[in-house]
């Protein structure tokens, strides 16, 4: 009964952070080209910086990811009065993180959307 009840919950939390995702996308599609450009770069640069401190995300546990969208949170909220874009972007960042500890198709929604961004291109062969 409690799994299921948890389950539901984590659902329920990945619709929201759906919400917050399309919001979120919203309000960056009326950005200028200098703060969109401003939000990629911190998201990206965030990611890299998580995965050089705590190595692939998928070694790193629920509980860690949560902490550090939490983290991201609050450090977003202090960044939109000086700087839009990495507003946006630690934001991002902070959705990435949660929703990959979420079960749902709003959650993965959000984390396949958004793991565009920090997949990096595969070699392609050299024809010779």
């Amino acid at each position: 009964m409690f799994k299921c009840l948890k389950k539901e919950r984590n659902e329920a939390r990945g619709t929201h952070l759906l919400q917050e995702f399309n919001d979120a996308m919203l309000r960056i599609e009326n950005l200028d080209e200098q703060h969109a450009a401003s939000c990629a770069r911190h998201m990206v640069a965030g990611f890299r910086s998580i995965q050089e401190t705590f190595g692939p995300l998928s070694k790193i546990s629920s509980n860690v990811k949560i902490e550090l969208a939490n983290i991201l949170r609050e450090e977003a909220k202090n960044c939109f009065d000086f700087d839009k874009g990495r507003g946006f972007g630690t934001v991002l960042l902070s959705l990435f993180l949660e929703s990959a500890t979420l079960p749902g198709g709003d959650a993965k929604h959000v984390q396949d959307y958004l793991n565009r961004f920090f997949d990096s291109p595969k070699p392609q062969p050299n024809p010779e």
